[in-house]
């Protein structure tokens, strides 16, 4: 494959787990969200938990995201929109992209509550 042809695949691949992720948030799916991650996956949180003043240490490993991730979200109404997903660098088998991710939480108990 040439060098777009890898961008593509590796794009595509991206998108589809940047979507599980979302989707298994919306539809309170674990398992659906558990195929995002390979089993030593780390999800760092750490910068937009900083900016709504809470402290949040990385997640590490598949079953340690869900498990916070559902616990996070339990009380929220979760909706994900996905879009300009982009490769920006790829080396063998390690690729960044930067995608465009909005999120919207309402809280179910004081939906005046959003983020």
């Amino acid at each position: 494959m040439n060098n777009c042809e890898d961008e593509r695949v590796a794009a595509d691949g991206i998108e589809q787990a940047l979507i599980r992720f979302a989707a298994g948030q919306d539809l309170r799916d674990a398992e659906l969200l558990a195929t995002a991650f390979s089993d030593d996956a780390v999800l760092d949180f750490t910068q937009p938990a900083a900016a709504l003043g809470v402290s949040a240490d990385p997640m590490i490993g598949r079953t340690s995201i869900v498990e916070t991730v559902f616990a996070a979200t339990a009380p929220l109404i979760t909706s994900h929109t996905i879009s300009n997903v982009r490769i920006v660098h790829l080396e063998e088998a390690t690729a960044e992209a930067h995608a465009l991710i909005e999120a919207m939480h309402i809280n179910r108990m004081k939906p005046n509550r959003r983020l």
